[in-house]
Protein backbone atom coordinates (compact mmCIF):
# COMPACT_ATOMS: atom_id res chain seq x y z
CA UNK A 1 0.00 0.00 0.00
CA UNK A 2 1.07 3.55 -0.66
CA UNK A 3 0.44 6.36 1.84
CA UNK A 4 -0.24 9.94 0.85
CA UNK A 5 -0.45 12.86 3.25
CA UNK A 6 -3.01 15.68 2.84
CA UNK A 7 -1.83 18.33 0.36
CA UNK A 8 -1.19 21.80 1.34
CA UNK A 9 -28.67 29.33 -39.52
CA UNK A 10 -30.22 29.07 -41.82
CA UNK A 11 -33.88 28.00 -42.25
CA UNK A 12 -35.43 29.90 -39.39
CA UNK A 13 -38.04 32.56 -39.12
CA UNK A 14 -37.29 35.14 -36.49
CA UNK A 15 -38.86 38.48 -35.78
CA UNK A 16 -37.61 40.96 -33.25
CA UNK A 17 -39.78 43.85 -32.13
CA UNK A 18 -38.77 47.16 -30.71
CA UNK A 19 -39.90 47.65 -27.15
CA UNK A 20 -42.72 47.22 -26.46
CA UNK A 21 -44.13 44.41 -28.64
CA UNK A 22 -47.92 44.44 -28.79
CA UNK A 23 -49.97 41.75 -30.50
CA UNK A 24 -52.68 43.07 -32.84
CA UNK A 25 -55.61 44.52 -30.93
CA UNK A 26 -58.25 43.51 -33.47
CA UNK A 27 -58.07 39.86 -32.50
CA UNK A 28 -58.47 38.20 -29.16
CA UNK A 29 -56.59 35.11 -30.26
CA UNK A 30 -53.59 34.68 -32.51
CA UNK A 31 -53.18 31.24 -34.02
CA UNK A 32 -50.06 30.42 -35.93
CA UNK A 33 -50.22 27.19 -37.88
CA UNK A 34 -46.94 25.91 -39.22
CA UNK A 35 -47.37 23.55 -42.13
CA UNK A 36 -44.44 21.52 -43.28
CA UNK A 37 -43.73 18.56 -45.48
CA UNK A 38 -42.90 15.20 -43.97
CA UNK A 39 -40.89 12.89 -46.16
CA UNK A 40 -42.37 9.41 -46.40
CA UNK A 41 -40.56 6.82 -44.37
CA UNK A 42 -39.70 3.65 -46.19
CA UNK A 43 -39.46 0.59 -44.02
CA UNK A 44 -36.38 -1.26 -45.11
CA UNK A 45 -36.72 -4.31 -42.94
CA UNK A 46 -39.33 -6.04 -40.83
CA UNK A 47 -36.77 -7.42 -38.42
CA UNK A 48 -36.66 -5.83 -34.97
CA UNK A 49 -33.20 -5.45 -33.44
CA UNK A 50 -32.64 -6.84 -29.98
CA UNK A 51 -32.81 -3.92 -27.51
CA UNK A 52 -29.65 -3.15 -25.64
CA UNK A 53 -29.50 -3.61 -21.89
CA UNK A 54 -29.06 -0.49 -19.71
CA UNK A 55 -25.48 -1.55 -19.02
CA UNK A 56 -24.72 -1.83 -22.74
CA UNK A 57 -26.35 1.54 -23.44
CA UNK A 58 -24.07 3.28 -20.95
CA UNK A 59 -21.01 1.37 -22.17
CA UNK A 60 -21.67 2.47 -25.76
CA UNK A 61 -22.18 6.05 -24.66
CA UNK A 62 -18.90 6.12 -22.77
CA UNK A 63 -17.18 4.82 -25.90
CA UNK A 64 -18.56 7.81 -27.85
CA UNK A 65 -16.97 10.16 -25.30
CA UNK A 66 -13.64 8.35 -25.50
CA UNK A 67 -13.77 8.21 -29.31
CA UNK A 68 -15.89 11.17 -30.43
CA UNK A 69 -17.39 11.37 -33.90
CA UNK A 70 -17.15 14.81 -35.48
CA UNK A 71 -20.88 15.19 -36.27
CA UNK A 72 -22.23 13.72 -33.02
CA UNK A 73 -22.38 15.59 -29.70
CA UNK A 74 -22.27 13.14 -26.76
CA UNK A 75 -23.54 15.87 -24.45
CA UNK A 76 -26.72 16.43 -26.42
CA UNK A 77 -27.43 12.70 -26.81
CA UNK A 78 -27.16 11.81 -23.12
CA UNK A 79 -30.80 12.50 -22.28
CA UNK A 80 -31.99 10.32 -25.16
CA UNK A 81 -29.82 7.60 -23.67
CA UNK A 82 -31.33 8.22 -20.25
CA UNK A 83 -34.86 7.91 -21.63
CA UNK A 84 -33.96 4.55 -23.16
CA UNK A 85 -32.46 3.32 -19.89
CA UNK A 86 -35.46 4.38 -17.81
CA UNK A 87 -37.83 2.56 -20.19
CA UNK A 88 -36.44 -0.83 -19.12
CA UNK A 89 -38.53 -2.78 -16.61
CA UNK A 90 -35.40 -3.99 -14.84
CA UNK A 91 -34.39 -0.47 -13.85
CA UNK A 92 -35.22 0.88 -10.39
CA UNK A 93 -35.11 4.66 -10.03
CA UNK A 94 -35.65 6.99 -7.10
CA UNK A 95 -35.22 10.68 -7.72
CA UNK A 96 -36.90 14.05 -7.95
CA UNK A 97 -36.23 17.26 -9.82
CA UNK A 98 -36.97 20.58 -8.12
CA UNK A 99 -38.13 22.87 -10.92
CA UNK A 100 -38.04 25.93 -8.65
CA UNK A 101 -34.44 25.41 -7.48
CA UNK A 102 -33.14 23.63 -10.61
CA UNK A 103 -31.77 20.85 -8.44
CA UNK A 104 -31.81 17.07 -8.83
CA UNK A 105 -30.97 14.02 -6.74
CA UNK A 106 -31.56 10.59 -8.24
CA UNK A 107 -30.16 7.07 -8.14
CA UNK A 108 -30.77 4.49 -10.88
CA UNK A 109 -30.10 0.84 -10.12
CA UNK A 110 -29.81 -2.10 -12.53
CA UNK A 111 -27.74 -5.29 -12.68
CA UNK A 112 -24.58 -4.56 -10.65
CA UNK A 113 -24.67 -0.84 -11.50
CA UNK A 114 -25.61 2.23 -9.49
CA UNK A 115 -25.95 5.56 -11.31
CA UNK A 116 -26.15 8.79 -9.34
CA UNK A 117 -27.59 11.81 -11.17
CA UNK A 118 -27.33 15.45 -10.15
CA UNK A 119 -28.17 18.77 -11.80
CA UNK A 120 -27.60 22.31 -10.53
CA UNK A 121 -28.64 25.90 -11.28
CA UNK A 122 -25.62 26.47 -13.51
CA UNK A 123 -26.97 23.87 -15.94
CA UNK A 124 -24.18 21.41 -15.14
CA UNK A 125 -25.30 17.79 -15.17
CA UNK A 126 -23.33 14.98 -13.55
CA UNK A 127 -23.74 11.22 -13.78
CA UNK A 128 -21.65 8.90 -11.62
CA UNK A 129 -21.57 5.24 -12.66
CA UNK A 130 -20.49 2.71 -10.02
CA UNK A 131 -19.94 -0.97 -10.76
CA UNK A 132 -20.30 -2.99 -7.55
CA UNK A 133 -18.51 -5.99 -9.13
CA UNK A 134 -15.26 -4.47 -10.37
CA UNK A 135 -15.49 -1.44 -8.02
CA UNK A 136 -15.03 0.98 -10.92
CA UNK A 137 -16.35 4.57 -10.75
CA UNK A 138 -16.84 6.76 -13.83
CA UNK A 139 -17.82 10.41 -13.79
CA UNK A 140 -19.66 12.02 -16.72
CA UNK A 141 -20.05 15.80 -16.68
CA UNK A 142 -22.28 17.59 -19.22
CA UNK A 143 -22.16 21.35 -19.62
CA UNK A 144 -23.16 23.52 -22.58
CA UNK A 145 -23.75 20.45 -24.72
CA UNK A 146 -20.29 19.06 -24.10
CA UNK A 147 -19.58 15.79 -22.29
CA UNK A 148 -16.41 14.85 -20.43
CA UNK A 149 -15.39 11.59 -18.77
CA UNK A 150 -13.26 11.12 -15.67
CA UNK A 151 -12.12 7.64 -14.67
CA UNK A 152 -9.15 5.84 -13.16
CA UNK A 153 -6.33 4.82 -15.43
CA UNK A 154 -5.03 1.24 -15.05
CA UNK A 155 -2.03 2.63 -13.14
CA UNK A 156 -4.34 4.37 -10.65
CA UNK A 157 -6.34 1.25 -9.80
CA UNK A 158 -4.36 0.52 -6.63
CA UNK A 159 -5.40 0.86 -2.99
CA UNK A 160 -3.86 3.90 -1.35
CA UNK A 161 -3.91 5.01 2.29
CA UNK A 162 -4.77 8.71 2.22
CA UNK A 163 -4.64 10.82 5.39
CA UNK A 164 -7.59 13.23 5.21
CA UNK A 165 -6.64 15.49 8.10
CA UNK A 166 -4.19 15.71 10.99
CA UNK A 167 -6.64 14.17 13.47
CA UNK A 168 -6.37 10.65 12.09
CA UNK A 169 -9.23 10.38 9.61
CA UNK A 170 -8.09 8.31 6.65
CA UNK A 171 -9.24 6.76 3.41
CA UNK A 172 -8.09 3.39 2.16
CA UNK A 173 -9.12 2.95 -1.45
CA UNK A 174 -8.80 4.42 -4.92
CA UNK A 175 -7.45 7.95 -5.30
CA UNK A 176 -7.33 10.42 -8.21
CA UNK A 177 -5.61 13.80 -8.14
CA UNK A 178 -5.02 13.48 -4.41
CA UNK A 179 -8.68 12.87 -3.46
CA UNK A 180 -10.82 9.75 -2.87
CA UNK A 181 -12.25 8.52 -6.16
CA UNK A 182 -14.14 5.25 -6.28
CA UNK A 183 -14.38 2.35 -3.86
CA UNK A 184 -12.74 2.09 -0.46
CA UNK A 185 -13.09 2.39 3.31
CA UNK A 186 -13.29 5.55 5.39
CA UNK A 187 -12.03 5.50 9.00
CA UNK A 188 -12.68 8.06 11.75
CA UNK A 189 -10.16 9.66 14.12
CA UNK A 190 -10.21 6.61 16.41
CA UNK A 191 -9.57 4.18 13.59
CA UNK A 192 -13.14 2.89 13.51
CA UNK A 193 -14.74 2.00 10.18
CA UNK A 194 -17.17 4.77 9.28
CA UNK A 195 -18.08 4.00 5.66
CA UNK A 196 -17.39 1.43 3.00
CA UNK A 197 -18.39 2.10 -0.58
CA UNK A 198 -18.01 4.68 -3.34
CA UNK A 199 -16.82 8.22 -2.72
CA UNK A 200 -16.13 11.15 -5.03
CA UNK A 201 -13.72 13.53 -3.34
CA UNK A 202 -15.19 13.30 0.20
CA UNK A 203 -18.84 12.76 -0.70
CA UNK A 204 -20.70 9.44 -0.51
CA UNK A 205 -22.13 8.47 -3.87
CA UNK A 206 -23.92 5.67 -5.73
CA UNK A 207 -23.73 2.89 -3.13
CA UNK A 208 -22.20 2.32 0.26
CA UNK A 209 -22.48 1.09 3.83
CA UNK A 210 -22.43 3.48 6.77
CA UNK A 211 -21.57 2.40 10.32
CA UNK A 212 -22.40 3.74 13.77
CA UNK A 213 -19.45 5.55 15.27
CA UNK A 214 -17.38 3.68 17.81
CA UNK A 215 -19.11 0.30 17.53
CA UNK A 216 -18.73 -0.47 13.82
CA UNK A 217 -22.32 -1.66 13.71
CA UNK A 218 -24.00 -1.26 10.32
CA UNK A 219 -26.30 1.77 10.20
CA UNK A 220 -27.32 1.83 6.54
CA UNK A 221 -26.63 -0.01 3.29
CA UNK A 222 -27.93 1.36 0.01
CA UNK A 223 -27.88 4.18 -2.51
CA UNK A 224 -26.35 7.63 -2.12
CA UNK A 225 -26.47 10.86 -4.12
CA UNK A 226 -24.50 13.98 -3.20
CA UNK A 227 -23.70 12.49 0.20
CA UNK A 228 -27.34 11.80 1.08
CA UNK A 229 -29.31 8.56 1.21
CA UNK A 230 -31.14 8.12 -2.07
CA UNK A 231 -32.51 5.06 -3.86
CA UNK A 232 -33.11 1.65 -2.37
CA UNK A 233 -31.61 1.15 1.06
CA UNK A 234 -31.88 -0.62 4.41
CA UNK A 235 -31.35 1.09 7.76
CA UNK A 236 -30.54 -0.64 11.07
CA UNK A 237 -30.70 0.32 14.73
CA UNK A 238 -27.71 0.10 17.08
CA UNK A 239 -28.63 -3.45 18.02
CA UNK A 240 -28.36 -4.59 14.43
CA UNK A 241 -32.11 -4.94 13.91
CA UNK A 242 -33.53 -3.85 10.57
CA UNK A 243 -35.30 -0.52 10.90
CA UNK A 244 -36.49 0.26 7.35
CA UNK A 245 -36.19 -1.44 3.97
CA UNK A 246 -37.36 0.68 1.06
CA UNK A 247 -36.77 3.85 -0.91
CA UNK A 248 -34.94 6.94 0.29
CA UNK A 249 -34.65 10.49 -0.99
CA UNK A 250 -32.65 13.37 0.51
CA UNK A 251 -31.90 11.28 3.62
CA UNK A 252 -35.64 10.68 4.18
CA UNK A 253 -37.64 7.46 3.99
CA UNK A 254 -40.08 7.36 1.09
CA UNK A 255 -42.90 4.96 1.89
CA UNK A 256 -44.64 5.90 -1.36
CA UNK A 257 -43.17 7.26 -4.58
CA UNK A 258 -45.88 9.42 -6.13
CA UNK A 259 -46.22 12.46 -8.38
CA UNK A 260 -48.78 14.20 -6.17
CA UNK A 261 -49.00 18.00 -6.01
CA UNK A 262 -48.27 17.79 -2.30
CA UNK A 263 -44.59 17.48 -3.25
CA UNK A 264 -44.57 20.29 -5.81
CA UNK A 265 -42.18 21.79 -6.97
CA UNK A 266 -40.53 18.37 -6.68
CA UNK A 267 -41.25 16.25 -9.74
CA UNK A 268 -40.52 12.53 -9.90
CA UNK A 269 -38.08 12.22 -12.81
CA UNK A 270 -40.17 9.60 -14.61
CA UNK A 271 -43.23 11.89 -14.61
CA UNK A 272 -45.17 11.74 -17.90
CA UNK A 273 -47.85 14.41 -17.45
CA UNK A 274 -47.88 17.52 -15.26
CA UNK A 275 -51.20 19.22 -14.54
CA UNK A 276 -51.41 22.27 -12.26
CA UNK A 277 -54.99 23.26 -11.29
CA UNK A 278 -56.26 26.82 -11.66
CA UNK A 279 -55.49 29.26 -8.84
CA UNK A 280 -52.85 26.95 -7.42
CA UNK A 281 -51.98 28.87 -4.25
CA UNK A 282 -48.72 27.10 -3.40
CA UNK A 283 -47.13 28.62 -6.49
CA UNK A 284 -47.72 32.25 -5.50
CA UNK A 285 -44.20 32.79 -4.18
CA UNK A 286 -42.37 30.84 -6.90
CA UNK A 287 -40.35 33.10 -9.20
CA UNK A 288 -38.56 30.47 -11.27
CA UNK A 289 -39.76 27.38 -13.12
CA UNK A 290 -37.10 25.54 -15.09
CA UNK A 291 -37.95 22.22 -16.73
CA UNK A 292 -34.65 20.45 -17.39
CA UNK A 293 -33.78 17.70 -19.92
CA UNK A 294 -33.67 15.30 -16.99
CA UNK A 295 -37.47 14.99 -17.24
CA UNK A 296 -37.01 12.59 -20.12
CA UNK A 297 -40.55 11.12 -20.09
CA UNK A 298 -42.55 14.33 -19.61
CA UNK A 299 -45.08 14.53 -22.48
CA UNK A 300 -47.37 17.36 -21.47
CA UNK A 301 -47.38 20.46 -19.27
CA UNK A 302 -50.77 21.92 -18.39
CA UNK A 303 -51.00 24.95 -16.12
CA UNK A 304 -54.44 26.26 -15.20
CA UNK A 305 -55.64 29.85 -14.84
CA UNK A 306 -54.17 32.44 -12.44
CA UNK A 307 -51.10 30.43 -11.44
CA UNK A 308 -47.58 31.58 -10.56
CA UNK A 309 -48.23 35.37 -10.48
CA UNK A 310 -44.65 36.15 -9.37
CA UNK A 311 -42.87 34.26 -12.12
CA UNK A 312 -39.71 35.81 -13.56
CA UNK A 313 -38.18 32.88 -15.42
CA UNK A 314 -40.15 30.18 -17.18
CA UNK A 315 -37.83 27.83 -19.07
CA UNK A 316 -38.61 24.58 -20.88
CA UNK A 317 -35.33 23.33 -22.30
CA UNK A 318 -34.44 20.06 -24.01
CA UNK A 319 -37.42 17.89 -23.06
CA UNK A 320 -37.10 14.96 -25.44
CA UNK A 321 -40.65 13.61 -25.06
CA UNK A 322 -42.64 16.83 -24.61
CA UNK A 323 -45.54 17.18 -27.09
CA UNK A 324 -47.98 19.70 -25.61
CA UNK A 325 -47.90 22.87 -23.48
CA UNK A 326 -51.00 24.69 -22.30
CA UNK A 327 -50.98 27.71 -19.97
CA UNK A 328 -54.29 29.20 -18.83
CA UNK A 329 -55.49 32.80 -18.60
CA UNK A 330 -53.64 35.20 -16.29
CA UNK A 331 -50.90 32.70 -15.45
CA UNK A 332 -47.21 33.59 -15.55
CA UNK A 333 -48.06 37.25 -16.10
CA UNK A 334 -46.08 38.95 -13.28
CA UNK A 335 -47.44 42.51 -13.56
CA UNK A 336 -44.39 44.00 -11.81
CA UNK A 337 -42.71 44.93 -15.09
CA UNK A 338 -39.31 46.58 -15.02
CA UNK A 339 -37.48 47.06 -18.30
CA UNK A 340 -34.15 46.74 -16.49
CA UNK A 341 -34.94 43.18 -15.39
CA UNK A 342 -34.41 40.15 -17.57
CA UNK A 343 -37.68 38.28 -17.13
CA UNK A 344 -37.54 35.34 -19.54
CA UNK A 345 -40.13 33.06 -21.15
CA UNK A 346 -38.32 30.32 -23.04
CA UNK A 347 -39.37 27.09 -24.76
CA UNK A 348 -36.42 25.62 -26.68
CA UNK A 349 -34.85 22.40 -27.95
CA UNK A 350 -37.97 20.19 -27.71
CA UNK A 351 -37.95 17.92 -30.78
CA UNK A 352 -41.48 16.47 -30.36
CA UNK A 353 -43.39 19.55 -29.21
CA UNK A 354 -46.22 20.24 -31.68
CA UNK A 355 -48.69 22.50 -29.82
CA UNK A 356 -48.28 25.54 -27.59
CA UNK A 357 -51.45 27.15 -26.21
CA UNK A 358 -51.17 30.38 -24.20
CA UNK A 359 -54.14 32.04 -22.51
CA UNK A 360 -54.81 35.70 -21.87
CA UNK A 361 -51.90 37.77 -20.50
CA UNK A 362 -49.47 34.86 -20.32
CA UNK A 363 -45.97 36.31 -20.30
CA UNK A 364 -47.40 39.81 -19.89
CA UNK A 365 -44.26 41.27 -18.27
CA UNK A 366 -41.61 39.01 -19.77
CA UNK A 367 -38.81 41.09 -21.29
CA UNK A 368 -37.69 38.26 -23.56
CA UNK A 369 -39.80 35.54 -25.17
CA UNK A 370 -38.17 32.75 -27.16
CA UNK A 371 -39.74 29.74 -28.90
CA UNK A 372 -36.80 28.19 -30.70
CA UNK A 373 -35.53 24.89 -32.08
CA UNK A 374 -38.94 23.20 -32.13
CA UNK A 375 -38.82 21.14 -35.36
CA UNK A 376 -42.21 19.42 -34.85
CA UNK A 377 -44.13 22.58 -33.91
CA UNK A 378 -47.43 22.82 -35.82
CA UNK A 379 -49.57 25.27 -33.86
CA UNK A 380 -49.05 28.19 -31.51
CA UNK A 381 -52.13 29.93 -30.09
CA UNK A 382 -51.93 33.13 -28.05
CA UNK A 383 -54.83 35.04 -26.50
CA UNK A 384 -54.85 38.82 -26.10
CA UNK A 385 -52.22 40.63 -24.05
CA UNK A 386 -49.70 37.76 -24.26
CA UNK A 387 -46.19 39.20 -24.09
CA UNK A 388 -47.66 42.71 -24.10
CA UNK A 389 -44.50 44.31 -22.71
CA UNK A 390 -42.03 41.98 -24.36
CA UNK A 391 -39.21 43.84 -26.11
CA UNK A 392 -37.74 40.81 -27.88
CA UNK A 393 -39.75 37.94 -29.34
CA UNK A 394 -38.35 35.16 -31.51
CA UNK A 395 -39.85 32.05 -33.07
CA UNK A 396 -37.58 29.52 -34.74
CA UNK A 397 -38.84 26.05 -35.61
CA UNK A 398 -35.48 24.53 -36.58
Amino acid sequence: MKRLCPPENSGYAEKRFKHPFRPPTFSSIIILVLNYHLDPVTQMSTSVPTPLSPKQIFANYIDTIRNPVSNISPGNSFFTLLANVLSHDSVHVVGFYDIARCHTQAVIEFDDMYVSLSYNQDGVFQALLANSTNKQLQQIVISNGNASLVELSPEERITIILDLDFNGRRWEGFVKNGSPFGYGCLYDEEGNLEYEGFILNRTYTCYGKHYYGGIECLSYAGGYCDGKRCGKGISYDRCGEQDFDGNWYDNCKQKRLTNSLSQFPLLFITLERLSIPSQYSQGDAISTLVFSPLLVHLQSIEIGESCFPSIQHFVVDGLASLEFISIGNLSLQNPSFNKENEFVFQIIHCPKLYTISLGQSVGYAMNIAELNDLPSLKEVSMSKYCFLKTRSFSLMRT
